[in-house]
Order: C-alpha cells, then sequence, then structure tokens
C-alpha cells in the first residue's frame, strides 16, 4: 500500500509538472532606465482608479498605455503626515526590470499631526515588456 502511494505521488508531480517552465529572474543590473515622477492626473484612468481603491492598504501597480509604462508604489495608511518615498533602484536587467523604493518618515523634531496619510510614488518610463520587480 506504501509503495502504491509513492508511485501515484511521483506520477501526479510529473503530470503536473510537464509543461510548466521555469525562467530565472535576474537582478543582475544591465543598464539604468530613465524615468519621470508623474502624478495620477497624467496616468491611465484605469490606474488612477487603482491607486485610489487600494491607497488604505498599499499597492504594487504597473499599466501600459500606447507608448509609457507607469509603475506605481503605495504604502498604505501612515499615522501622521511629512512622509516622502525616496527611489533606490530602477534599472533593467535581462529580462526584467527591477524598482524598489524606501519611505522615510517624518523627522524626530516635527510635530505629529493627527491625520493619516496615504504615501505614493509614480514612475513613468517609456513602453517595455518586461515584469516589473519590486524590490
Amino acid at each position: 500500500m506504501r509503495r502504491q502511494f509513492f508511485f501515484v505521488a511521483a506520477v501526479l508531480f510529473l503530470l503536473l509538472s510537464v509543461g510548466c517552465g521555469f525562467e530565472k529572474i535576474s537582478t543582475q543590473r544591465e543598464s539604468n532606465l530613465e524615468y519621470t515622477l508623474t502624478d495620477t492626473e497624467q496616468v491611465p484612468k484605469e490606474l488612477a482608479a487603482s491607486i485610489e481603491e487600494n491607497l488604505e492598504k498599499g499597492f504594487k501597480l504597473t499599466c501600459q498605455d500606447g507608448e509609457y509604462l507607469y509603475i506605481a508604489y503605495g504604502y498604505g495608511a501612515q499615522d501622521g503626515g511629512g512622509y516622502s518615498i525616496q527611489i533606490k533602484d530602477l534599472y533593467l536587467t535581462g529580462n526584467s526590470i527591477y524598482f524598489e523604493t524606501k519611505l522615510y518618515g517624518p523627522g524626530k523634531d516635527e510635530a505629529k499631526e493627527d491625520v493619516t496619510s496615504y504615501p505614493y510614488i509614480i514612475v513613468k518610463l517609456e513602453k517595455r515588456d518586461e515584469p516589473v520587480i519590486f524590490g
């Protein structure tokens, strides 16, 4: 009985893995990408709507139109204001686009506001077909 179980498990594994292909995602920098920062008024309506829907919980979104690729990263609800986002890296690898940001909170000397903010960033670059890897 035990031998039969292992045989069935091995057959199922082989059947499920047939047709599956794996491609290693590289994070090795090939070249930097030029980009511009933009806001929700200058992006496709679908992306602006997705950003609005996901402000509370945060998001990692991409969207393409005829000539541009938009990459948006939101950090969700944050207590207080005064947050800023720095782009740590945005570059092309052999088979993907690598995008990394960092959220900075308000300084220790800044007064803590009694509000909730939703920091996010949107970059616009020339249209590309590679998938975006968020670091």
